[in-house]
């Protein structure tokens, strides 16, 4: 596999070594394919795609890139969904070594910082590791059954733990990079927050202090803050919001960063530790009426739900026959 990729790497970049080391063993392992297409290689057994399948794709920048894009710190290596979207090596600005996916209509994500941390990934099972996939734990149990030697050799050798899940992927450092690159026009900023409804003076509990958590930076001061606000413990190696899904999710709270900042919130009212903490004076149980008697009237309403900007950030009620079934927070409207 190196072999084949080395004539195609832009000057400066390498494959990493570790990279290079399971490549290796996975040759040894027989998993390496020669078609008319090309010399590919699987990190599992068999010829169905289980998960990623490296490669040389030559000409998928032609397609996937904008014409006069510099290319010349950006590799695809692989593929890693059926529609084609390709992983690729990139060097940032620091002229390190990143792992980054090129969706098929154009998304760009950070996969992996490392070598190493990339490989974790692949070993998880993910038939596909796209920004549909990621952010749960794979849905699929054949490639997890799979990718159970590479993950035992990656965990041997490398001396890691192999999670059960990856955290979410989405905008990033990598598709400001493609952005600036592509002439593309920069995004909104989403810290820029509305004007405050009435509800403003009234509204109180669990639900307003994560408000306050919206548009700052991930990390580990935003994770000590959620899980204090919930209630929750998290493990002592997470560090990150975006990497406490499966315990976030087990406590009711789905987090949405992007570009390294935490844009939305979702509270689903049945599984969260303390319902009746998430709004003081209003019980989970009651309508939208009784929302609106207390709260004043929103900034938006909806057949099934409620919008008051508190703070400068949006508090969406969503309503169903139990009374609130879910909270969403979030730094702008949709």
């Amino acid at each position: 596999m190196l072999a084949a990729l080395v004539p195609h790497l832009p000057a400066g970049l390498e494959v990493p070594d570790e990279l290079e080391q399971a490549w290796s063993w996975m040759e040894e392992q027989g998993w390496g394919i020669d078609s008319d297409h090309g010399y590919f290689l699987t990190p599992y057994a068999g010829e169905r795609v289980l998960g990623v399948v490296f490669g040389v794709l030559e000409e998928f920048l032609e397609h996937w890139l904008v014409p006069g894009f510099p290319v010349g710190r950006l590799v695809p290596i692989g593929t890693i969904a059926g529609d084609g979207s390709a992983v690729a090596l990139w060097l940032d600005d620091e002229g390190t070594p990143r792992f980054v996916g090129l969706g098929s209509e154009g998304e760009s994500y950070l996969l992996a910082d490392s070598a190493v941390d990339f490989l974790r990934l692949v070993a998880i099972g993910y038939r596909e590791l796209t920004d549909y996939d990621l952010g749960l734990p794979p849905g699929d149990e054949e490639p997890v059954a799979a990718l159970g030697p590479f993950r035992a050799w990656v965990e041997s050798t490398f001396g890691v733990v192999v999670p059960s899940e990856w955290p979410a992927v989405g905008e990033d450092e990598f598709t400001d990079w493609v952005d600036r690159a592509s002439g593309t026009p920069p995004s909104v900023d989403l810290r820029r927050l509305p004007d405050d409804s009435p509800a403003a003076d009234v509204v109180a509990g669990d639900a307003r202090a994560l408000l306050q958590h919206l548009g700052g930076p991930d990390g580990a001061a935003a994770l000590r803050a959620v899980a204090a606000t919930v209630g929750v413990v998290v493990p002592r190696d997470v560090t990150e919001l975006r990497w406490a899904g499966a315990v976030l999710r087990a406590n009711g709270l789905e987090v949405a960063v992007r570009r390294g900042v935490v844009e939305t919130i979702f509270v689903r009212v049945a599984s969260y530790p303390r319902p009746t903490a998430l709004l003081d004076g209003l019980d989970p149980g009651v309508g939208a009426e009784d929302a609106v008697a207390l709260f004043g009237a929103p900034e938006w309403r909806g057949p099934h739900g409620l919008r008051y900007v508190v703070d400068g950030r949006y508090l969406h009620l969503e309503f169903g026959a139990a009374g609130i079934e879910r909270l969403t927070l979030m730094l702008r409207a949709p």
